[in-house]
């Protein structure tokens, strides 16, 4: 089924004039949406908006609600970014250029082939697109056909890219081992929102689903039995809320946001601590967050204004005002280098249908 004009990802020449296209903006209170990057960890940021047309000139993409930002870990200058009915974009030189690879989609969740540049898959709230030939053709190989049940997250078992994860809010983890074609149950758990699952990056047999509500569970099995990680963390009322989870250098430490507080763990989710935060706890809720996977000192987080970093466990932070008076809505860490970030914003677009969820909050 092909649903997009076909648009061949090709690397970008950069320029003077594209880069000059872009607007620096370090202290503003920009409206615009889209995507911003920092090269500075957080301290200063450049609107990345130059949109390469199928005809050779370029447009500005400083209005996308943005949804998903994935660095490909293998190719960090390889950015996708998802949005809210803009449908999903590419960029080959660190964002510095974009080419609209489908549009008309809500973009839950990317998921890269790591042994195929023209191999991708998309997720949107009911329906899970694929790509082999670079975005020239797509064709659905999942359908969501349940009222009010969501696909969340999609991932793809680096070391044998044919199998493929999907999640759902209805508490399903399924699986295929053919590249989309055929899909069986993995796990489920009814009453569970599964917002997010995870592919250990040092050990492919160890998954990891997360709710909405703070559970984590864990399978060391390639998904035969689960454990709950989470119990521990349970304990700390402000924990009960998912926004980001990470496996920090080795399998058992794990850094966890909610809307409220970081938490650290070094022995697998047997006991957890808390990373002192600069806000007062309750006072600026964190929207986003992330870590730099090699370094299980250095965190940083969102709130609706301001980006916090740390590179001391929460002993010193550093603030920055964000460079758009929008809504923060994605942040990606480049995996090679954690001074590089990029951060998507969304305006409150409530006429959208409803996909993404963080704990009380909902975003559009």
């Amino acid at each position: 089924m092909n649903t997009a004009t076909p648009i061949r990802l090709v690397a970008a020449v950069i320029t003077l004039l594209f880069i000059g296209q872009s607007c620096a903006l370090q202290f503003s209170e920009s409206e615009d949406t889209g995507l911003f990057k920092s090269v500075t960890a957080g301290r200063s940021w450049r609107q990345k908006e130059v949109l390469r047309l199928r005809d050779g000139t370029t447009a500005t993409l400083n209005e996308v609600d943005v949804t998903r930002i994935v660095v490909d870990a293998r190719r960090p200058q390889r950015i996708f970014m998802g949005t809210a009915r803009g449908g999903l974009f590419a960029s080959e030189n660190g964002g510095e250029e974009w080419l609209q690879l489908i549009s008309g989609q809500i973009v839950s969740d990317i998921a890269i082939d790591p042994t195929s540049r023209c191999q991708l898959y998309f997720s949107t709230p009911a329906a899970v697109m694929r790509t082999t030939n670079c975005a020239d053709s797509w064709e659905m190989v999942f359908r969501e056909t349940r009222d009010g049940v969501a696909i969340r997250s999609i991932a793809l078992d680096y070391s044998n890219p044919s199998v493929v994860y999907i999640s759902t809010t209805a508490g399903d983890l399924f699986v295929s081992a053919d590249g989309g074609l055929t899909w069986r149950t993995l796990y489920r758990e009814p009453g569970r929102r599964f917002t997010k699952f995870i592919i250990d990056p040092f050990l492919p047999s160890i998954l990891y689903l997360a709710d909405e509500g703070g559970y984590m569970i864990r399978s060391a099995d390639r998904g035969v039995t689960w454990q709950d990680i989470s119990a521990n963390l349970a304990s700390f009322p402000d924990a009960r809320s998912y926004r980001a989870f990470e496996i920090l250098g080795n399998p058992d430490s794990y850094f966890y946001a909610s809307g409220q507080g970081l938490f650290l763990s070094t022995n697998g989710g047997a006991e957890w601590l808390r990373i002192p935060l600069l806000t007062p706890q309750g006072s600026a809720p964190i929207l986003l967050a992330g870590a730099n996977i090699r370094n299980d000192r250095e965190f940083f987080y969102v709130t609706r204004n301001t980006f916090y970093h740390t590179v001391d466990r929460g002993e010193h932070w550093f603030a920055q005002s964000l460079p758009s008076g929008t809504i923060p809505a994605a942040l990606a860490v480049d995996p090679t280098n954690a001074a590089v970030h990029y951060l998507g914003f969304r305006k409150d677009r409530r006429d959208l249908e409803p996909f993404w969820y963080y704990g009380s909050e909902t975003f559009y």
